[in-house]
């Protein structure tokens, strides 16, 4: 079995073995990795975004805006990798303090109440097997389009609002912006599992 080389980080002088965990594999260096080592470079990356962190979350935004697939697949992987151990972290976290792990997600909730809800829709689309996601900002938008009144009814929305799919997932809508509206609670009920013509005679 071949022995695998040693080498130097060139910042702070840590003798580890030549391999991806260790240094960042770079094709540019005659010996296919990086000249400083991981730990390195995670804290310089740590103190640039510190110098300037809003800068650094505008090249992180435009960067998602640009490569949105690869955005997906990154985040995809990452919580593939990480879901075993967060869930494990929220069952102690809960087991050892009930109250104050509720007291922190119904926090969390509040403050990000339309993401964790479009999360949730995204979630139960992708179980059925729909076509399609939206984000919290599709919402927004829409709510800003239909001028803040139900889509259905025509009546003023207030804090309290439904986003209905026009076209049910159970009769094989989509879950894309396209196919979504805001209603008010009332409408939504009423409509139900039926497209526009089954439950008001006509498409709007």
């Amino acid at each position: 079995m071949p022995t695998i080389p040693d080498k130097t980080c060139t910042t702070c002088g840590q003798v580890a073995p030549m391999t991806a965990e260790h240094f960042r594999p770079d094709a540019r260096y005659r010996c296919g990795f990086m000249p400083r080592c991981r730990g390195c470079q995670r804290a310089d990356a740590r103190r640039t975004r510190e110098r300037d962190i809003e800068a650094h979350a505008a090249r992180v935004r435009a960067w998602y805006e640009t490569n949105p697939d690869a955005n997906a697949r990154h985040c995809r992987a990452t919580w593939a990798k990480r879901k075993g151990a967060y869930n494990q972290r929220r069952r102690e976290a809960r087991a050892a303090a009930p109250e104050a792990q509720r007291a922190v997600e119904r926090a969390h909730y509040q403050r990000n109440r339309e993401k964790v809800l479009a999360h949730n829709r995204n979630y139960a689309a992708r179980k059925r097997g729909a076509d399609g996601t939206h984000s919290s900002d599709d919402v927004t938008r829409l709510l800003a389009a239909q001028s803040h009144r139900c889509h259905w009814c025509g009546g003023k929305l207030g804090d309290r609002y439904d986003v209905d799919h026009r076209i049910p997932l159970s009769r094989g809508g989509s879950n894309d912006p396209s196919n979504l509206v805001i209603a008010c609670p009332t409408c939504n009920r009423s409509k139900s599992a039926r497209t526009p013509l089954e439950w008001a005679g006509r498409l709007f």
